[in-house]
C-alpha cells in the first residue's frame, strides 16, 4: 500500500479508538448486565481489530522510518500480518467465553 494511505488510516483507527473507547465505556458501565451480550461481542471485536491493526501498523511506520531494506520489509510485513489474524483469532475466541 501507499505511505500516503497507511498514514491515513492509522489516524483513522486512532479516532475509531477513542469512539470506540467511549462507546464501550458508556455501553458497559451504565446498561442491563444480561442484555449486552451481541453488543459486547460486536463492540469488542471491532475494537479488537482496531487496536491490532494500529499497533502493527504502527510497527510496520517505524521499520521504514529506520530504511529496513524492501526485501525485508516484506517480510515483516507478512509475519505481522499473520500475528494479527492470529491474535484476532485468539481474542475472538477468547470474547466468545463471556457469552
Amino acid at each position: 500500500m501507499n505511505g500516503a494511505v497507511l498514514w491515513v488510516l492509522q489516524r483513522v483507527s486512532a479516532l475509531l479508538l477513542i469512539c470506540l473507547l467511549m462507546f464501550n465505556f458508556l455501553v458497559f458501565n451504565y446498561s442491563d448486565p444480561g442484555s449486552k451480550t451481541s453488543l459486547f461481542l460486536g463492540v469488542d471485536s471491532i475494537l479488537l481489530a482496531s487496536v491490532l491493526y494500529h499497533g502493527l501498523n504502527g510497527l510496520h511506520n517505524i521499520l521504514v522510518d529506520y530504511g529496513v531494506k524492501p526485501k525485508t520489509q516484506s517480510i515483516v510485513t507478512v509475519i505481522m500480518v499473520v500475528t494479527g489474524l492470529v491474535l484476532f483469532v485468539f481474542g475472538i475466541y477468547s470474547l466468545y467465553q463471556f457469552m
